[in-house]
């Protein structure tokens, strides 16, 4: 019996609905077909061979009631920075922190993941049957911009939840991450988060055995030149190093996207998955 295969994705900001990362799926598997059984999606691929399942977090939704206003991050920005890109980039620094860095909208936005999470064990017992071993399930977790920190956060959310009893170790690949600027912000509020507790680390636990060990099994990230959110990144913050190991590969690359349209750089299906489809697939699902 083939291994269950599990891909649980999220995407950035935008007032994202139910089925946005469908297209991924799509984008990633594209001779695949998408299949929607009653409210659980799946990707056939290979006339059916392979079968995906598709779980999705949405979070944005629970952020609604909590907005609040903080100062401008424009001075993140690089003098040189275009007036219309640096408007751009502030707006959006701005709804970051209006939106997720405040302890409410984080804790939510965790607990979603969770859920997800949750879910795909769900999925992979039943696959697997009362005698197969739910450890066997193949999980990876899909995230662009702003979803890293809501695939970070709840993974380590999830890890630390002592109610999942089953841990099953996810591939992660991070299109596009916010991890780094998000990162300094908090520390500069004085949040007190996983992101800001474990830097750009993997989350870990000692076994039994005494042998420490982390949910995340290996993880991809990735960013196109031409991305406008990288001008507002610390690449250094992404290095693996002693003490910096939840990057396994970092993958840059340009997309050739024109300067007058610097926001297609920033697009999950245009920009990452139409440059990089072979290597997020093999990454997540190995």
């Amino acid at each position: 019996m083939p291994r269950p295969e599990i891909l649980i994705s999220i995407s950035g900001m935008g007032d994202p609905e139910t089925g946005d990362t469908d297209e991924w799926a799509q984008a990633l598997f594209p001779t695949g077909a998408l299949v929607n059984r009653g409210g659980e999606k799946t990707m056939e691929v290979d006339g059916g061979g392979r079968v995906i399942q598709l779980i999705e977090v949405l979070y944005e939704d629970s952020n609604e009631a909590i907005r609040q206003k903080f100062e401008d991050l424009g001075h993140l920005l690089p003098v040189e920075t275009p007036e219309e890109m640096k408007g751009t980039l502030e707006d959006y620094a701005l709804d970051v922190v209006e939106n997720v860095l405040l302890k409410a909208a984080l804790d939510a936005s965790q607990l979603r993941f969770v859920q997800a999470y949750n879910a795909a064990l769900d999925v992979a017992r039943r696959l697997v049957g009362e005698t197969g071993n739910v450890r066997q399930a193949k999980i990876g977790v899909l995230a662009h911009s702003l979803g890293t920190l809501i695939a970070y956060e709840g993974i380590c959310r999830a890890f630390d939840t002592a109610l999942i009893t089953s841990i099953v170790d996810v591939n992660v690949v991070l299109c596009a991450p916010m991890l780094a600027p998000i990162h300094h912000v908090m520390q500069l509020l004085g949040e007190d988060r996983y992101l800001t507790r474990n830097g750009c680390n993997k989350p870990y636990q000692r076994a039994a055995s005494g042998r420490f060990y982390s949910i995340i099994r290996q993880c991809l990230l990735i960013y196109d030149r031409r991305d406008p959110f990288r001008l507002i990144q610390d690449m250094s913050f992404y290095e693996r190093s002693r003490d910096n190991d939840l990057v396994d590969e970092f993958r840059l690359y340009d997309s050739g996207t024109p300067l007058e349209r610097f926001w297609e750089g920033h697009s999950m299906i245009e920009s990452y998955i139409a440059n990089n489809r072979e290597a997020i697939v093999s990454w997540l699902l190995p």
